[in-house]
């Protein structure tokens, strides 16, 4: 499906509710999320068949949120039946959290969204705000909790690419530009 109006996710700012430097919005948050869950899968070693819908729920994960704007879940949740039946209306696609994901699949959405956060808090924390830590730990202790159910190597093995804050540099013809 290659729907315009899925343009606007770019549109729509995520972290209404926290202080943020760097601005991130809806379709930059889904396209990670995609790309965390299929690595993910690949490492709890779902089945292969499984992943291309995985990836295609993922990065329309949030797509009602094209006419909610970023909203703390549990009020998302409160209005969901509304706002999946007025985005299948006005866009012209159906959304439904019954999509045939397995259960395997679920868990692993949901770990690559809490990842996604906790990798965008992290970059917030590295270039100087310091007002999102303790949601940061919150969020990895959850983390922590999905992974352990899900399989027991997954947390160290995405933790250690949370603590590689070389994504936050700055390259240039130079190199990588010195912290100091």
């Amino acid at each position: 499906m290659l729907d315009p109006q899925f343009r606007v996710l770019s549109h729509v700012p995520r972290w209404a509710i926290i202080r943020t430097i760097k601005q991130q919005n809806v379709a930059e948050h889904s396209y990670y999320v995609a790309i965390y869950a299929k690595r993910i899968a690949q490492f709890v070693k779902l089945n292969k068949d499984e992943i291309p819908l995985l990836v295609w729920v993922a990065l329309l994960h949030d797509a009602e949120e094209m006419v909610t704007g970023d909203i703390p879940t549990p009020s998302k949740e409160r209005h969901l039946y509304i706002q999946q039946y007025q985005i299948s209306r006005d866009v012209g696609i159906g959304l439904s959290p019954d999509v045939n994901l397995s259960i395997a699949a679920h868990k692993i959405l949901k770990i690559a969204d809490c990842f996604e956060a906790i990798m965008f808090l992290v970059d917030e924390q590295y270039i100087g705000n310091i007002t999102v830590f303790h949601l940061t730990e919150h969020l990895r202790d959850h983390l922590q909790s999905m992974c352990d159910d899900l399989h027991p190597e997954l947390y160290d093995y995405l933790a250690s690419n949370i603590n590689n804050t070389t994504r936050t540099k700055l390259m240039t013809e130079d190199g990588w530009v010195d912290e100091g």
